[in-house]
């Protein structure tokens, strides 16, 4: 079965091949104008907006080259949940991100990892 290609899963796909490569305008294009970045456990969002995320993962990317591997999925509506493995500065961790996609861009991502 062929998947569209802005379908929730597609949207997440092209955003961690962007992640993987570094390439943080094919990582920012995949999230909307007001899109919210937040860790489960924060008070207040990471990241608001595109030029904010792309800020934060702008320095990340230069600063670490991260990777990451996605272990499981679970996509349900327009929400899909990554258990993903992340390798950066020769450090591995497991995180958990659930996104939510409305309309072919990522509205919400909210992040937990250990």
């Amino acid at each position: 079965m062929r998947e569209d290609a802005d379908s929730p899963e597609a949207v997440v796909d092209r955003q961690l091949a962007a992640y993987n490569d570094g390439d943080v305008d094919a990582f920012v294009a995949e999230f909307a104008e007001d899109a919210v970045v937040t860790g489960f456990d924060d008070a207040e969002p990471m990241a608001v907006g595109e030029a904010e995320i792309q800020e934060l993962y702008g320095q990340q990317f230069e600063a670490f080259s991260p990777e990451a591997e996605v272990l499981s999925r679970i996509a349900v509506g327009e929400y899909v949940v990554d258990h993903e493995r992340i390798e950066q500065a020769g450090e591995e961790m497991e995180a958990v991100g659930v996104y939510r996609v409305v309309d072919g861009e990522i509205v919400g991502l909210w992040l937990a990892n250990e």
